[in-house]
């Protein structure tokens, strides 16, 4: 786990690739004022990491808030602290010539929290969409929680416009899961009693989607309650619900994962490979779960502690729950499942493409192939402090 965020890619040497990776330091997790420079380094065939542009300066109020990468949409974007507490600069990255491709300065909501997302819209280029919780305007009126986006084209305005979300608008929606610094966009969502879904925030819209009856006792014990649902991961291909079977945290096995593949209109659950199954992330057709569980005498805190800073050691110290430094990955195209023992909580799949995984240990970056039998002996690519405050990889085609 780390409280710092990149996004990361490299020239892979050994490890097949059309490509190259790239870094983006900074901080993806809202209110954070620690101040992190934001960069893209480029990762070099010799694991060296050389910077190419700067995205935010650090210092005080400075940094970034938020980072939302699609691979789908070849695009990242970096919403970057302004001048004031109210302004924001907005970033929008090319993942293929890994260029800022444009910049816009938008007024940040004053009260509550906002929700986040990329998605294609209708008829439209891909856009970022926020949702004030507050109901709270940009004119600093109150008002309904609209969503209101930004398109994210080069030649399009940077003017704010009103957003209409429909079920038939979700597949487009990039939900990606849970970063390791506590980044999620996921949506809570409630099921009729005939398991229709639907989610809570934005606008109660209905997905067009319905849970097994089977799967709808086990993931709903208290049908209609809004908060026993919740929208992990969702893309163009998979959507991920995460449920709780029963209201008591420290019981083993409260927690439910369900997957639905748009491309058979199936669900399926996933292994109970976590005490823990809400710190799950969406690579494509994959789900990667970090596995953790509530501390307890056999675990009283998460493990590597000795090669943390003081800072992550602080976070990590606070939380109920500790990290066992193993990564689960699920296909859930085959229905397999891949463990990666790091020994090390500060450990996380940064990409996974149809060839390789791409994951980080500490500083230590490495990559594994996929195949058939299970992943193959891994390769180390980089090392430095870049990897270690890395939370993205993508590929340049």
């Amino acid at each position: 786990m780390r409280l710092a965020g990149l996004v990361l890619a490299a020239a892979l040497g050994a490890v097949p690739t059309v490509g190259q990776l790239h870094l983006i330091t900074g901080y993806s997790t809202e209110g954070r004022s620690d101040g992190h420079a934001a960069s893209v380094f480029l990762v070099e065939a010799d694991g060296t990491l050389s910077p190419v542009v700067e995205l935010a300066p650090g210092g005080w109020n400075k940094g970034t808030i938020w980072i939302g990468v699609s691979d789908e949409l070849r695009r990242a974007v970096v919403l970057a602290s302004g001048p004031t507490q109210t302004e924001l600069s907005l970033l929008v990255l090319d993942l293929d010539t890994w260029t800022v491709m444009k910049t816009c300065q938008k007024r940040e909501h004053q009260i509550g929290g906002i929700q986040r997302w990329l998605f294609n819209l209708p008829g439209k280029e891909p856009a970022y969409v926020e949702r004030s919780l507050s109901g709270l305007t940009p004119e600093g009126t109150f008002g309904p929680p609209d969503l209101k986006g930004i398109a994210l084209d080069a030649d399009a305005p940077c003017d704010e416009f009103p957003v209409r979300f429909s079920g038939s608008d979700f597949p487009n929606m990039v939900v990606p899961g849970v970063v390791s610094d506590g980044q999620s966009d996921g949506l809570y969502a409630t099921a009729d009693p005939d398991g229709s879904l639907r989610v809570v925030s934005p606008s109660h819209v209905r997905l067009g989607l319905q849970v097994p009856s089977a799967m709808l006792r086990e993931a709903a014990p208290e049908p209609g309650h809004w908060g026993s649902l919740r929208v992990v991961v969702n893309n163009s291909g998979i959507l991920a619900l995460h449920t709780m079977l029963a209201f008591d945290p420290v019981a083993t096995g409260s927690e439910l994962l369900l997957v639905y593949r748009r491309g058979d209109a199936t669900w399926h659950r996933v292994p109970q490979v976590s005490q823990l199954m809400w710190c799950t992330r969406g690579f494509g057709g994959y789900l990667v779960i970090s596995e953790a569980q509530f501390k307890d005498d056999k675990l009283k805190e998460s493990v590597g502690a000795e090669e943390w800073g003081p800072e992550l050691k602080s976070g990590l110290a606070q939380l109920r729950f500790a990290f066992t430094g193993r990564l689960h990955i699920y296909d859930t195209e085959t229905e397999k499942a891949y463990c990666i023992e790091t020994k090390q909580a500060d450990s996380e799949v940064l990409f996974i493409d149809h060839r390789a995984v791409y994951y980080r240990v500490g500083d230590r970056l490495y990559s594994a192939p996929i195949a058939k039998t299970g992943l193959g002996e891994p390769k180390l690519l980089a090392r430095g402090r870049a990897v270690r405050e890395a939370h993205w990889a993508f590929i340049t085609r």
